[in-house]
């Protein structure tokens, strides 16, 4: 489909669209190769490379789980975004929270994130808080603190893998 919208442009208005659906579709394409390098073969076991989550586990729960980030100018994330001016990666921030929230709802491997928004950018070497709160047993809401100030926050309904049966039927 975009290979043939992308031939002969035929003026600059129809121009900016192919590029911008170019674009939308590539940035579509990088999200999803991101959330699906996220998934661990064992349950409840952090990604382990460069990105994961340097953390300590302030207070866990049965339904809440609050950590503190240790987020060093060093850490991976900080590299290349942005030369300069780093800061913590929207991306960065939700496979954080697919780390640990492995605790509360392990096995899942389809889910929708719901309400995300990201009202501050986090820089390096600044305290940042985690609280994940289970909402119930297929939800949980999420929320990135520093004193005085919320980085991000949203919410993320886990889904059950279908069965082959359920495939088959189409549900």
């Amino acid at each position: 489909i975009i290979n043939c919208l992308i031939k002969r442009p035929t003026d600059p208005l129809q121009d900016r669209c192919r590029n911008r659906l170019r674009n939308q579709v590539v940035k579509r394409v990088q999200l999803t190769q991101a959330f699906t390098s996220m998934s661990s073969d064992t349950p409840n076991q952090a990604i382990s490379d460069d990105f994961s989550a340097r953390y300590s586990v302030v207070r866990q729960t049965a339904d809440v789980l609050v950590a503190e980030l240790d987020l060093p100018h060093s850490h991976a994330c900080f590299k290349d975004h942005f030369p300069g001016q780093p800061i913590v990666p929207g991306v960065i921030q939700l496979r954080w929270v697919f780390e640990l929230a492995a605790a509360f709802i392990p096995n899942h491997q389809r889910y929708d994130v719901v309400g995300l928004k990201f009202t501050n950018v986090i820089l390096p070497a600044r305290p940042c808080t985690l609280t994940i709160s289970r909402q119930d047993a297929d939800r949980i809401a999420f929320r990135y603190t520093g004193t005085s100030v919320t980085y991000s926050s949203g919410m993320i309904h886990f889904r059950q893998q279908p069965d082959a049966a359920q495939i088959a039927s189409g549900r």
